[in-house]
């Protein structure tokens, strides 16, 4: 799928005015997420226009919830914390219940689909519908099933279902690299102090070597981290590879 940013393809038809861009990028710098869903609730980006647009655009289906049954047992597939936190709504199960038709938003969001994979354990028919539909169909849910703990939510899409099934994140790699820099700086002192405490004259010698080799690989391994992590981050922002494909590697790697 060909990524699209939307803001600027709805600036491009004609469906939002550049001119409302800085009072959103404003408010979408406090509030973080998708800039279109702030247009979207400032009003000025239709919602229903921005959901054919990007189906088109994508050459996805459009899915129109007021206009669809869902299915029950397709709509528990999923948590419904975790459908409130990425705007998507599950429909329809097809191929003997292997396939699960879903509605989103925000089709392009890696982070979203891995976890709505990741929860239900099947394939995914992915279409478009608008935030507006999505909400009514998960505030009926509500009425019915009783409102969402906050944290329960924010608990939903931020861990695995299973451990050490957590949604692919590079800041997590990130911290897990830093924390193992600060254990080899500290291994490495703890090692030098040993070397000093217990060695006298050419062992001392020998040893202080070692230790700069070892210092001088922790830090080239250091700088390939950041590069790799360099790569990585540019990679998923021009659209090369998917946090998908990134996390599927890694999974494969550690076979």
């Amino acid at each position: 799928m060909t990524r699209v940013d939307p803001v600027q393809q709805a600036v491009r038809e004609g469906i939002l005015d550049k001119d409302n861009l800085p009072a959103a990028r404003e408010v979408h710098q406090g509030r973080g997420g998708s800039l279109a869903r702030v247009c979207v609730d400032m009003g000025y980006l239709d919602d229903k226009a921005l959901a054919n647009m990007l189906a088109r655009v994508l050459n996805l289906p459009r899915s129109d919830l007021r206009q669809i049954d869902v299915d029950p047992k397709a709509f528990r597939m999923v948590p419904r914390p975790v459908l409130e936190a990425v705007a998507a709504v599950p429909f329809q199960l097809r191929q003997d219940g292997t396939v699960l038709v879903i509605a989103m938003a925000d089709p392009q969001d890696e982070r979203a689909l891995m976890r709505l994979r990741e929860v239900s354990g099947l394939q995914l028919k992915v279409t478009v519908a608008g935030y507006r539909e999505i909400e009514a169909v998960l505030a009926d849910h509500a009425r019915k099933e009783g409102p969402t703990d906050p944290e329960l939510m924010a608990k939903s899409v931020r861990e695995g279902t299973h451990p050490g099934e957590a949604v692919f994140d590079l800041s997590a790699i990130n911290a897990e690299v830093a924390a193992q820099d600060a254990k080899d700086a500290r291994d490495a002192k703890d090692a030098r102090d040993a070397s000093t405490a217990g060695r006298r004259g050419s062992d001392q010698q020998v040893f202080a070597s070692e230790a700069d080799q070892l210092k001088a690989l922790q830090k080239t391994v250091k700088q390939s981290s950041k590069a790799l992590r360099a790569a990585m981050d540019l990679c998923v922002e021009s659209g090369i590879l998917s946090l998908e494909d990134i996390a599927t590697a890694m999974k494969r790697g550690r076979e």
